[in-house]
């Protein structure tokens, strides 16, 4: 029974602050959001500048085969940098989008795949070490925009939810709720309780 209380306070608590996010705070959380991007993508930037020294620095002392298209670091770098250059322009101009962040991490994926086949200094690896940690960061505010947006979607009845309701209980059936949506039987994807 206390479980059944917890679940319901839980939906109910859940339910109203889908519902009652108002658009003032909507416009606050993009502006935070978009602040805390510009954040840190100022330090990828900053990082990005030390790595770039100290990649060459570890290039121009190795011996590494850079006619190999996978081992092209250079140009992987100057596509990472151009994309966090398009980045903070499309931030600036508060154009910034899922798609402009998708396009830094995917060249920064570039970089990443040649760090880990290629032994360089410590130096080297120690300053994309840092550049991974803030794109991580960076993937997370991405993600939370995102899901921003699909609440904002949701709440605004833009998209219609009711396929995906299945199964439908009354308040005092809420543990053979839970019990069948636990099971996954009969199809289910999401249940809901009606008090």
């Amino acid at each position: 029974m206390k479980n059944s209380k917890n679940i319901v306070s839980v939906s109910i608590l859940l339910a109203l602050s889908i519902l009652g996010v108002s658009a003032q705070a909507q416009r606050q959380a993009s502006r935070t959001t978009d602040r805390q991007a510009g954040v840190i993508l100022q330090r990828i930037e900053q990082a990005s500048s030390r790595f770039h020294n100290s990649l060459n620095a570890a290039l121009a002392r190795g011996r590494m085969d850079q006619t190999q298209p996978q081992n092209d670091i250079n140009t992987f770098q100057a596509d990472f940098e151009n994309a966090t250059s398009q980045f903070r322009d499309q931030l600036t101009r508060r154009r910034a989008n899922t798609t402009d962040v998708q396009n830094v991490l995917q060249k920064a994926s570039l970089v990443n795949s040649f760090m880990a086949r290629n032994r360089l200094n410590s130096r080297a690896r120690t300053d994309w070490a840092s550049i991974r940690t803030d794109l991580n960061s960076l993937a997370t505010v991405n993600e939370l925009n995102q899901l921003r947006r699909l609440m904002e979607v949701v709440r605004h009845g833009r998209v219609d939810l009711t396929p995906l309701l299945t199964h439908t209980f009354p308040l005092d059936r809420i543990k053979e709720a839970h019990d069948l949506f636990g099971s996954r039987a009969e199809g289910v994807l999401k249940v809901a309780i009606k008090p």
